[in-house]
C-alpha cells in the first residue's frame, strides 16, 4: 500500500499549528474531517467543508449548497492524487478556521488496512469558539500580560494552563486510535 504524507497547517496564527499525517488514500473527506478534528484537537462542534479548485466538499446534511459535493464519496487519493496536491480545510465559518493540506510526498507502507497516523506537529489548537485568527492573537497577547486589561476574564475563560506551542504526539495518536477504533 501506499500512504500519503499530508502537512496540515492552521492558517493566519503565530506561533505556528502544524500536523504531519500519514493515511490511506482510499479514506473518504468525510473520514479525514474527523482525522482532521483529532489531530488539530478541536472539539467537531462547527460545520466544515474541504475546498479545491471551485470546488466544495462537505456533509450534505449541512445543506450548504446545492453544488457541494458529498465529503463521504470522495477518496483523499482522487483529491490529492500525487505530490504537490492541495486542499483546504474550512472549519467554524463564523471563526472561519483555514487549514491547508499539502500532500507533501506518497510513500510506500506495508500497511495492509487503512490507516492514519500523526507523524509530527506544533503547536497548540487554539480554543474552540475563541473568535478566529485575529481574536486568537489578542487572546494570546492577554494570557502573556497580567497587567493586559483582558487578562482575567481571558484567564477565567481558559481556566486550564493553556500553552500555545504545546503538542504531545503521543496523546494526539492515542485520540487518533479511538477515534480510528470507534468511529465508521
Amino acid at each position: 500500500m501506499r500512504l500519503h504524507q499530508l502537512k496540515v497547517t492552521l492558517s493566519g496564527i503565530r506561533p505556528p499549528l502544524w500536523r504531519r499525517v500519514l493515511l490511506s488514500p482510499e479514506i473518504t473527506l468525510g473520514k479525514l474531517h474527523r482525522i482532521l478534528q483529532t489531530v488539530i484537537g478541536w472539539e467537531d462542534a462547527h460545520l466544515h467543508r474541504f475546498l479545491q479548485d471551485g470546488r466544495t466538499y462537505s456533509d450534505p446534511r449541512f445543506e450548504l449548497e446545492d453544488s457541494v459535493l458529498d465529503e463521504r464519496e470522495m477518496a483523499l487519493g482522487d483529491i490529492l492524487p500525487e505530490s504537490g496536491s492541495r486542499l483546504i480545510y474550512e472549519y467554524d465559518f463564523g471563526d472561519n478556521w483555514r487549514h491547508e493540506l499539502l500532500c507533501e510526498e506518497i510513500v510506500a507502507s506495508d500497511e495492509k488496512v487503512p490507516y492514519a497516523i500523526c507523524i509530527n506537529g506544533a503547536g497548540a489548537c487554539p480554543p474552540e469558539d475563541c473568535g478566529g485568527p485575529d481574536v486568537y492573537s489578542d487572546l494570546l497577547r492577554a494570557l502573556k500580560n497580567p497587567r493586559h486589561r483582558d487578562y482575567k476574564e481571558v484567564r477565567g475563560w481558559i481556566r486550564d494552563r493553556f500553552d500555545p506551542e504545546a503538542f504531545n504526539l503521543e496523546a494526539t495518536n492515542k485520540r487518533l486510535l479511538g477515534e480510528l477504533k470507534h468511529k465508521k
